[in-house]
């Protein structure tokens, strides 16, 4: 048994424990959310379980784990345990996947047909057209045997079997048996669900707790999630000819908080969503409140403060007062992550900063965006991954 210290109490548990952002849940513990507290065995590998409280240091995102007083009038001892996960990166050799590490040292052999990123400590793999899931030691901790999987979210991942999808939890049992014709990974204890052609939510339980009625709808983020209704059944489109569907938000009870009046919307990040009204793009808070407005083709959403749009085919960004601090001058664009955005100019790939300086000059066929300090990018028909230096990590 593991006790988990919090400001409250202690809670005894025994199970795993999971972090996501500045929250985290205990599984099995009645669905309890510690915010900010101390917890046991998030992200480390293998799962540790503390005999004594642990206390999570935001500022130095690490756990503090007390030890054994050497004698009385000694200090007590703190053992700093940096959560930083584990980074594995999915590689392809010989038409086989495995994963490196940061260093480019293979770390699992190349062995699967399939191999999906880590995700709260384990990553969906094909083997034999078969999907199951592997621990970050390489070892296959749920049988292949299901015909399609995701990742790991809130605990609970979407797995299809027999046609249906349905939730399996770490250990590989089905939680929520299949029933579904199509799943989605929880977000804010709620998971999307296809029921014939609605779409509703689900609770971590299964329990239907918002009805299927949705045309399409998306994940919850900041206590909202889009949806698509059918408004006008006996009007028509002028230009597609289609009846007249319209976007709004409701609330994770599944009441519309935004009235659907939008003709597309996208999810809400960091108390902003980007809609589209009237042929234009524009952004909104929580109350539908519009909170600037682009004159633009097109507007993606903000990503750590600045945001990519389209203007005569090309590209560029601008930040949250709509100045423009990166003029369209790119073919294609990527989204700013770990301070750094993928450009495409001339045909070759690159990386800017936030001021719009090239910092890795456009020489690849194709970059994705840097994720835990690298980068996969295609050079001469190969893809390897790359470090903000433009070094290369990795190279079949």
């Amino acid at each position: 048994m593991a006790r988990i210290g919090v400001t409250m109490g202690a809670y005894w548990y025994k199970g795993p424990c999971v972090r996501l952002k500045r929250l985290v849940v205990c599984l099995g513990l009645s669905g309890l959310l510690l915010p900010g507290m101390a917890f046991a065995a998030p992200e480390i590998t293998p799962p540790v379980l503390f005999d004594e409280p642990v206390i999570f240091n935001e500022e130095e995102d690490a756990l503090t784990l007390p030890a054994e007083t050497p004698a009385e009038s000694a200090p007590v001892m703190e053992i700093k345990i940096p959560l930083t996960p584990k980074v594995l990166l999915p590689v392809m050799v010989n038409n086989r996947c495995g994963y490196a590490g940061k260093n480019g040292a293979l770390l699992i052999p190349p062995q699967f047909e399939y191999a999906g990123s880590f995700s709260e400590g384990l990553a969906p793999v094909v083997i034999e057209g078969k999907w199951g899931y592997i621990d970050e030691a390489g070892q296959l901790a749920i049988a292949p045997e299901y015909e399609k999987a995701a990742a790991f979210v809130e605990g609970l991942a979407p797995v299809r079997y027999a046609q249906k999808w349905g939730y399996i939890d770490f250990s590989g049992e089905m939680v929520v048996y299949p029933q579904f014709d199509a799943a989605m990974p929880f977000t804010e204890a709620r998971a999307r669900v296809l029921v014939e052609d609605r779409w509703g939510y689900i609770d971590a339980k299964g329990d239907i707790v918002i009805h299927p009625s949705y045309v399409s709808a998306g994940p919850f983020t900041d206590g909202l999630a889009r949806v698509e209704v059918l408004k006008y059944a006996d009007r028509a489109d002028a230009q597609t000819g289609e009846p007249i569907h319209l976007w709004g938000y409701i609330n994770l009870e599944g009441t519309m908080e935004i009235e659907p009046r939008y003709d597309y919307a996208m999810a809400f990040v960091n108390g902003k969503a980007r809609v589209k009204s009237d042929g234009r793009w524009l952004f909104i808070n929580k109350t539908g409140t519009r909170l600037l407005e682009t004159p633009y083709e097109m507007v993606w959403d903000f990503s750590e403060g600045l945001a990519a749009f389209q203007q005569k085919n090309r590209y560029g960004f601008i930040d949250e007062t709509g100045t423009v601090v990166v003029k369209p001058v790119y073919t294609q664009v990527g989204h700013f992550s770990e301070g750094l955005a993928s450009v495409e100019k001339n045909g070759q790939w690159g990386f800017i900063d936030k001021t719009g300086k090239l910092v890795i000059e456009p020489r690849y066929e194709r970059a994705w965006d840097f994720n835990h300090g690298s980068a996969y990018v295609k050079q001469k028909g190969r893809w390897i991954y790359i470090n903000k230096n433009n070094q290369v990590l990795w190279s079949p």
